[in-house]
């Protein structure tokens, strides 16, 4: 019988495919996982490309060198959760016996759980695409804390596409399970026992991919740090993978020495002390808390009334007097003008619980969850309201949201606030977002609470809620700024926030205490879609306004860097006397401009020092630091280290700031960040004005 050269080369194939099948090199103990590995890699792989071409604004400036490494390094972090996804199947296919693997249900089991795998990769990669979107960042430890929320599920329900991505994720896992149950298992219908051997082989394989490493320590972000561009950096990291790291994290309490290279405990105390203290400090001799203080202002002490209103979102891009769109907030710039203002402030964190730790606390917060969500501060914690409450003051906390939102009642509660007012004790109700009650409400209800305290001077503190998502406003207060906007809702939910500003401050100049009242306007963090391009350091850059022409005088601007970590000593040098204190930050009008600067902790990732025009960027994980020039309002050039001075400049800032976030944390863990009553108090002076409204 004579053969063709097609019927040869199909002879040849079959044989060739025979022998891959005998061998057990493409059989269903091999081809099941590797199709899951592919498939999730793939996923991965197209998400990326889609966040470079819908955001590529983002990118600019980037080359397409360093564009496509960040494609190939990328693919490290994606290998590590395809391997992780797919060790179960690898294991279950080394486990099973030849009987069982030929088995139907068997067959259907390990191909819904590959589906499941693949459809949960595919959501995963939209909610991180959103999440990019919005924060500039992967995944991280703040899905950790939305979660604990009701207002958030509300909020990612109006704002994103939640029923097309969850009928495209049920499509994937009919699909995915369908496709691996046929094309997955297949012949052979029984496998020799050998063949076990080849997905024996993979499990270390898996396990070595996941690990990402064969050194001592395993891969980290690190790997990602190839570029000087943060948004690049997070493009080349992968959502899954930093969630999963701060699910980790989250579970096992780590370490700052996981994260950073430490100094000594003992040098770093000492080189916060150095950094902080000032002229007119007196520290205590405490080894438990070094930082431990007298600050005298050489003011006579006045019980003026305090006013701390943190603007949720609010960072300098919304406000004209900071550079940013003069559209937005007409009545805060012009505030602005009539202020002294602190132009060059930055927020200590990316989040409302690390904005509230500076403002409130005086303390830059650490990575992970915001300090004051955390339990151990309960009552244990060094605020402004705990000084102010020892000086006589009434102390009040406002915000027209939930009390379990970020620990709020409870850390407020306990430390030195004496009343707390939330949403169902707020005295003005009309309109309610998803968040709480509007910023209207809230601002009249600090007024009748300011008029009704009339006994001895307050210190009241308010937390905004208007600007955030899903940016509900009530009807009628405010004209469009740009109508049909892409970014219309955000654009009016600021010109909102801006409007409750100018009704609450035209009421209160009517007021009995308005010329014994500092006003304090600051933004928690950096937020809505005016936020990106993301810039180290210029991206954090906060309005830090202090109002009181009665108490202050002409107005002007201050244009030392500092932080929110500033804003209660500052607040106290205004008020005069002496305090005591550990915050981690001084009086901006009473320090020399050099001595100002600026931590900016994200959370989970970079940590940043400011100080003059200079940006430190501080990767984790040992990666390669980077030095900038900051350009206000937001220009950032990169300093090149090569130069012996700016390396030696680039060394000091590292030092610096891994002083003053060690300190934080040391302090923390030892629930030292406070003032104990056995603590000998310095001697006060009486008040030179009366105490009253």
């Amino acid at each position: 019988m004579a053969y063709s050269v097609s019927d040869v080369a199909a002879i040849g194939t079959n044989t060739t495919q025979k022998w891959w099948i005998r061998t057990g090199l493409v059989g269903p103990r091999v081809r099941l996982p590797a199709m899951l590995f592919w498939a999730v890699m793939l996923l991965f792989s197209a998400q990326r490309l889609c966040i470079y071409l819908t955001m590529h604004d983002r990118f600019r400036g980037v080359s397409a060198r360093a564009i496509a490494g960040s494609f190939a390094i990328g693919l490290r972090f994606d290998a590590a959760i395809a391997f992780m996804l797919s060790l179960p199947l690898i294991i279950v296919a080394a486990a099973t016996p030849g009987n069982v693997i030929v088995n139907r249900a068997y067959g259907w089991i390990v191909s819904t759980f590959g589906g499941v795998a693949i459809a949960v990769t595919l959501f995963a990669c939209v909610a991180d695409y959103y999440f990019y979107q919005e924060f500039g960042l992967r995944l991280n430890y703040q899905v950790l804390e939305y979660t604990r929320y009701s207002a958030i599920y509300r909020t990612i329900w109006d704002q994103y596409p939640v029923v097309w991505a969850s009928l495209a994720t049920l499509i994937f896992l009919s699909a995915a399970t369908w496709a691996l149950n046929r094309w997955g298992l297949g012949q052979p219908r029984r496998s020799p026992w050998w063949q076990v051997v080849w997905p024996a082989l993979l499990i270390p394989v898996a396990i070595i991919g996941i690990r990402g490493s064969l050194r001592n320590r395993p891969m980290n972000s690190s790997a990602a740090y190839s570029s000087d561009s943060p948004a690049l950096v997070q493009l080349t990291l992968n959502g899954c993978y930093t969630l999963r790291d701060a699910v980790y994290k989250h579970a096992h309490d780590s370490n700052l020495k996981d994260i950073f290279a430490l100094l000594d405990d003992a040098e770093a105390l000492a080189r916060a002390k150095q950094l902080l203290g000032q002229a007119n400090d007196q520290f205590f001799d405490d080894a438990d808390n070094p930082l431990r203080r007298v600050t005298i202002t050489g003011r006579p002490r006045n019980d003026y009334n305090v006013v701390l209103v943190v603007l949720e979102s609010t960072s300098w891009q919304y406000i004209g007097a900071l550079g940013g769109d003069a559209r937005l907030t007409p009545n805060l710039s012009a505030l602005a003008e009539q202020s002294v203002l602190m132009d060059h402030c930055f927020s200590v964190g990316q989040r409302t619980a690390q904005g509230l730790s500076g403002s409130l606390a005086g303390f830059p917060d650490l990575p992970g969850s915001g300090v004051i969500t955390r339990p151990q501060s309960e009552g244990k914690f060094l605020t402004l309201a705990r000084i102010l409450c020892d000086r006589g003051y009434s102390t009040i906390y406002v915000h027209g949201g939930q009390p379990e939102f970020d620990h709020q009642l409870a850390f407020c509660a306990s430390n030195g606030y004496d009343r707390c007012v939330f949403e169902d004790q707020l005295p003005c109700r009309t309109f309610r977002n998803v968040l709480g009650w509007c910023d209207e409400d809230a601002y009249n209800s600090v007024d009748r609470i300011a008029s009704e305290t009339t006994d001895r001077p307050f210190f009241i503190s308010l937390m905004t809620t208007s600007f955030h998502r899903p940016y509900l406003i009530p009807a009628g207060k405010i004209q469009s700024v740009q109508p049909g906007h892409p970014k219309a809702l955000q654009m009016d939910a600021v010109h909102y926030a801006d409007w409750a500003i100018g009704q609450f401050m035209a009421k209160v100049r009517q007021a009995k205490y308005f010329e014994r009242t500092i006003f304090v306007f600051t933004g928690d963090h950096a937020g809505g879609f005016m936020q990106t391009p993301v810039v180290p350091g210029g991206s954090s850059r906060v309005p830090f306004i202090v109002y009181a022409p009665a108490i202050l005088g002409p107005p002007r601007r201050v244009p030392a860097v500092c932080s929110q970590a500033d804003i209660p000593p500052t607040i106290l040098s205004l008020l005069g006397g002496s305090y005591e204190h550990c915050f981690f930050g001084s009086s901006v009008l009473d320090r020399p401009a050099d001595r100002g600067m600026a931590l900016i902790q994200s959370g989970s990732s970079d940590l940043m020092l400011v100080k003059g025009e200079n940006v430190m960027m501080i990767p984790p994980y040992g990666a390669k630091c980077e030095l900038f020039r900051l350009t206000l309002p937001m220009k950032l050039d990169r300093v090149d280290l090569a130069i012996a001075d700016q390396s030696a400049k680039a060394k000091e800032m590292t030092r610096d700031a891994t002083a003053l976030l060690q300190s934080a944390d040391i302090l923390f863990r030892r629930g030292s960040y406070n003032l104990p009553t056995t603590r000998p108090a310095p001697k006060a002076e009486p008040a030179a004005g009366s105490p009253k409204n």
